[in-house]
């Protein structure tokens, strides 16, 4: 989003998620009997703080054929934040955590699905997964160290004596690597504000700090931006800039506080109700559990448990940077290092059978491979998924491309890729390999054991991008056909139903199995005030 290249908040992002079903049902006790859980607002709030990576690609090369599967495939990694992992990683992840002793686990077939169920062995088992999330708080001395001084870089003096206050007052000085200095204030509004709205801001205008964390208690966000107002702000020029400013954060959930440079003795205070803040919305539980994973877990425990919410987000990211290189470059033969030894070959596995599997499909010819080379010198691309001091060195390159964490606003959704069109599945393709290939996807995808009858021929047409009348029996999935063949082409997809109760009541289904970017619009007279709010406010952010 943004040209800066101090931090990697400066940095242009992008966004994606995976999560493991299992794991889904371990957080959320209000989902671990559901068929699909992935419309829990716990895991929702949680894997936001680590969806968001820098990701600076803007030229383009690449031909339609390459076009064409950086779209769909950008479109399968942000379906939903967060989406199910694949199979295999998610099998894979349990059973290394079973090795490790923390989980007992069965997979099954339920009502035509996949599932799969964890039990723990492993005392205080939700609450350790919890602090995998606040990944920040799981980091060793001496990196804690490190990114505080490249936090303390960012600030003015006088915003570094207030950080230094914040830092003293922490429980643990981990906490304060959640209060961003000097972050973006587009970074932190929704982008489908109305246009005299952001034109309040420019590009490059920051607030001093911000704090966005989900409040584990309840079902909401803390946001508080910290504004450290010098004589600067005292003319009344400035006090209108504020003033606006400060209203677009606050219509966007922020809480706004400005302290006086003037007003020092007043700082103690106000620094105290921050941190009082921020550990009530992360709970002493989840400090407790951080603290237990660094300190008492075993490695092959520690390094299990973590792989559990991290590898499928690495997973998603990993789907996203193939999708773009692809989209821009032509090729999907990028070399990426790994320098914090992740466990990502079996990540890297699942993320190129899906390339496999479209190329497959479309009869497209092979973009070459994604793989982990050694050395930083010989990457593409270098990829952290957990925070690291390390990582503002690759900033100011172009080569080697960073990803890497960074703070993205919770309401954020990328764009769909563009210039790439509808394409046809040919004639030529064998029908063994589109029969798997779509099964794959189905599996995949939608969690689905396999098709039921009619479904893959009226799939098989839409894919032809043919006219096609689909007659089935009632509740024998129809919705699939269409909801398959979106996500396998570029762009939206526009669905008429007669009923609303049957739109919200699509919506609501494609909610629990992880496909988050769709909303329901009706005419003006069928709605309700409150549904009227809900499309503005959710629906076009969602398939923006």
């Amino acid at each position: 989003m943004a040209v800066s290249q101090t931090c990697p908040w400066h940095s242009r992002y992008t966004v994606g998620a995976f999560a493991a079903d299992s794991i889904v049902r371990l957080l959320d006790d209000s989902v671990a009997n559901l068929l699909s859980p992935f419309h829990s607002s716990v895991l929702k709030r949680l894997v936001r703080l680590r969806w968001g990576c820098t990701l600076d690609i803007t030229t383009s090369t690449a031909d339609d054929e390459a076009r064409f599967a950086g779209a769909v495939l950008a479109k399968i990694a942000q379906r939903g934040f967060p989406a199910p992992c694949s199979l295999d990683l998610e099998r894979f992840l349990l059973k290394q955590a079973s090795q490790a002793g923390l989980i007992k686990y069965d997979e099954k077939q339920k009502a035509g699905a996949f599932t799969f169920r964890a039990t723990s062995r492993q005392k205080n088992l939700s609450n350790l997964l919890k602090a995998c999330f606040f990944a920040e708080l799981l980091l060793q001395d001496d990196e804690v160290e490190s990114l505080l001084e490249r936090y303390f870089s960012l600030c003015t003096p006088a915003e570094g004596e207030f950080y230094e206050m914040v830092c003293r007052s922490c429980p643990d000085p981990r906490l304060s690597l959640f209060l961003a200095p000097q972050r973006l204030i587009i970074t932190m509004v929704r982008l489908t504000r109305p246009r005299e709205e952001m034109q309040i801001i420019a590009s490059d205008q920051r607030v001093d700090f911000a704090l966005e964390v989900p409040n584990l208690v309840e079902d909401k966000w803390l946001r508080i931006v910290v504004e450290i107002d010098d004589t600067s702000h005292q003319g009344s020029g400035q006090r209108a800039l504020d003033a606006q400013r400060d209203g677009l954060l606050k219509s966007n959930g922020w809480e706004v506080w400005r302290l006086n440079v003037r007003e020092r003795s007043l700082w103690k205070e106000k620094v105290g109700e921050l941190v009082r803040m921020l550990c009530a919305a992360v709970t002493d539980e989840v400090l407790q559990a951080a603290k237990d994973i660094r300190e008492k877990l075993p490695e092959e425990s520690r390094q299990a448990l973590m792989d559990l919410v991290l590898l499928p987000v690495a997973e998603a990211q990993l789907l996203v940077l193939l999708a773009r290189w692809l989209h821009a470059y032509g090729t999907a033969a990028v070399s990426i290092a790994n320098p914090q030894k992740l466990n990502l070959q079996p990540v890297l596995d699942c993320v190129n059978e899906c390339l496999t599997q479209l190329e497959k499909l479309y009869g497209l010819r092979h973009f070459g491979r994604p793989v982990l080379v050694d050395s930083e010198t010989d990457a593409d691309v270098v990829y952290f998924l957990l925070p690291s001091a390390q990582a503002w060195e690759y900033l100011p390159t172009q080569t080697p491309k960073l990803v890497a964490p960074t703070f993205v606003f919770s309401e954020y959704e990328d764009a769909l890729l563009t210039g790439a069109l509808p394409r046809s599945i040919p004639n030529e393709v064998d029908r063994s390999d589109l029969e798997q290939a779509l099964t794959y996807f189905l599996q995949n995808l939608f969690r689905k054991v396999q098709f039921r009858e009619g479904q893959m021929a009226i799939i098989i047409r839409s894919l032809q991008l043919k006219p096609v009348v689909g007659l089935l029996p009632t509740a024998a999935g129809k919705s699939l056909c269409y909801q398959m063949a979106s996500l396998l082409q570029p762009g939206f997809t526009i669905v008429v139903q007669p009923l609303r109760s049957l739109m919200w009541d699509q919506q609501d289904n494609l909610d629990a199995m992880g496909i988050h970017r769709s909303t329901a619009i009706m005419s003006h007279a069928e709605v309700t005030p409150d549904e009227e709010n809900r499309l503005k406010e959710e629906g076009y952010r969602a398939i923006e």
